[in-house]
């Protein structure tokens, strides 16, 4: 069986729509035996269910049924799920949990989550996405808006850490459905929807925070001579304050433009880790909700001539988790997007390209 989104599906942006495609969720029993899991919207009509690898779905009834807008599963059900203490388990593993206060949190990379989660598609009545939405970057981007729409070659370069390289998504993790991460989906939506020759470079790297970005701008990016630039540092710089986040992002940004004075960039605001990773041994907790807003002033700084927007992936996250867990939307429980949040970057930047706008 082979259940893939299509294209039109994989890009159909969440925040408004009447059918939601392949939805992520984990289940985890509770502490009274019973496994469920909300879902973003209000579900009108359960289309599918399958595994995350989307090559096996599941029954109504036999695996799960519907409650209170949230998927539960039945006693037999063939969908996996966790317990609390397999998520939560009070011993740390090296290279294999992380620790929390109190305890540690499971971790696993590559296709570990993948392979356990689950993907819903269904219909919705009401789609009230409950906050930040993309907004139009015509004004802000207009020599990239200009190449787009007279059908010029435009490169596309992707700079940041391992969410940008595309940790976890399951091209990477070399797992079904071989989903690309968001950069590599964004690229190929400029393609279809404007029919515009966008090539695209990948050269960010895992591990690396904007101190890195900053060191390495012309071996990364000024060698490449891209047109745009997606900067998308911040998720290693948890320790480092708003301010010097600041600095060094600016200095990043300088150091291109003084080598291609007609770059644009898309400033990626983070997502953030798991929130309850505050213990003062993890590495990944800290500012990184606190980033946005330099990142803004950044991009309305004159001194820069314009040419700058940022993505306010940040707040999107926000809005997704007011309803969904983090364990839901995680590609290793502790700092990667999973197949369905790698799409959801995508879909806020292609939001801000749009043609239809």
């Amino acid at each position: 069986m082979d259940k893939r989104l299509s294209w039109e599906q994989m890009m159909a942006p969440v925040w408004d729509t009447d059918t939601v495609w392949g939805e992520s969720l984990l289940m985890v029993r509770d502490d009274a035996g019973k496994a469920c899991a909300p879902l973003l919207y209000a579900p009108e009509r359960i289309l599918s269910v399958t595994n995350a690898m989307m090559t096996e779905e599941y029954e109504e009834g036999r695996d799960w049924v519907l409650e209170n807008g949230c998927l539960c599963l039945t006693p037999d059900s063939r969908i996996f799920c966790f317990t609390q203490q397999e998520l939560y388990p009070s011993e740390g593993a090296p290279g294999a949990s992380f620790p929390m206060p109190g305890g540690n949190i499971l971790f696993g990379e590559a296709d570990f989550f993948h392979k356990r989660q689950i993907a819903v598609s269904y219909t919705v009545k009401d789609c009230d996405w409950p906050g930040v939405k993309p907004v139009c970057a015509k004004e802000l981007l207009p020599r990239t808006w200009k190449a787009l729409c007279e059908k010029r070659p435009l490169h596309l370069l992707a700079y940041g850490d391992s969410i940008t390289w595309g940790g976890n998504a399951s091209m990477r993790s070399n797992a079904q459905p071989f989903q690309p991460p968001y950069g590599e989906l964004f690229a190929e939506w400029l393609n279809r929807m404007w029919k515009s020759p966008v090539r695209f470079t990948n050269t960010a790297v895992g591990g690396r925070d904007s101190i890195w970005g900053v060191e390495n701008t012309e071996l990364m990016v000024n060698d490449y001579a891209p047109d745009l630039v997606l900067l998308a540092f911040g998720m290693n710089d948890g320790s480092k304050t708003p301010q010097e986040f600041e600095s060094y992002t600016r200095r990043t940004v300088e150091r291109i433009r003084a080598a291609l004075p007609e770059c644009e960039f898309i400033l990626v605001a983070t997502s953030t880790p798991n929130p309850i990773l505050t213990d003062e041994k993890a590495p990944f907790w800290g500012n990184q909700c606190r980033f946005r807003p330099v990142l803004d002033a950044i991009a309305a700084d004159p001194a820069y001539g314009g040419g700058i927007a940022v993505a306010d992936i940040t707040g999107m996250q926000a809005a997704l988790h007011s309803r969904k867990r983090f364990i839901d939307t995680t590609g290793n429980h502790v700092n990667h997007p999973n197949d369905f949040f790698h799409r959801l970057y995508a879909q806020f930047l292609c939001g801000m390209l749009s043609p239809e706008a």
